[in-house]
């Protein structure tokens, strides 16, 4: 591995934390107001995102089911 590869390689790890690094500092200056608004969105949309996991589960289910009486009566 040259030397090029290998600083492109741990370029490639370290810039995702220099990114984060960049965005906490910037969140500080929002008011406490905006971030409890997007941390209760955030919320909000992981909860509804949830009940439609857990609603496809069940419809999941219930045709796994059907589809097994259908080949044991059929």
């Amino acid at each position: 591995m040259s030397e090029r590869e290998r600083e492109k390689t741990i370029s490639l790890f370290i810039r995702p934390l220099a990114t984060s690094n960049l965005t906490n500092g910037n969140s500080s200056l929002c008011p406490p107001t905006h971030r409890r608004t997007v941390a209760t969105l955030t919320a909000i949309v992981l909860f509804l995102l949830t009940l439609l996991q857990i609603s496809v589960a069940i419809i999941e289910a219930y045709v796994f089911v059907l589809l097994l009486y259908l080949q044991e009566h059929v």
